[in-house]
């Protein structure tokens, strides 16, 4: 479950790095991240509004649910994993609960809806 969950926080990242890359010029971001998996497959996505599910917000809404649970029963405080939740489930409910966690960048840029 850790390894799915940090793959899947791979995302976040990306789309972060998609955002940040067009205040410098996204095409040499895009370059530049040549080595990054997620990057490279879901950066194209984002580009063509493309928000097909690879992976459901809902599915990891639930996911991210259950780490919090587990990380409650040992005590265990994971803040970016608690604000990364709600997050997705703010995207959830503007109705892009069946759409691919790539989604997140409509939060960034809500014409891409």
């Amino acid at each position: 479950m850790r390894r799915e969950l940090g793959r899947r926080s791979i995302v976040g990242i990306t789309v972060n790095t998609i955002v940040g890359a067009g205040s410098f010029g996204l095409p040499s971001a895009l370059h530049a991240a040549a080595g990054s998996w997620s990057l490279t497959n879901y950066g194209p996505r984002i580009l063509d509004c493309d928000f097909d599910p690879g992976f459901f917000v809902k599915h990891y809404i639930k996911d991210m649910k259950l780490a919090e649970e587990a990380a409650d029963e040992i005590g265990l405080d994971l803040p970016a994993l608690t604000l990364t939740r709600e997050l997705y489930e703010e995207i959830s409910e503007g109705g892009l609960g069946e759409a691919g966690t790539q989604s997140l960048y409509c939060l960034y840029d809500p014409e891409e809806e």
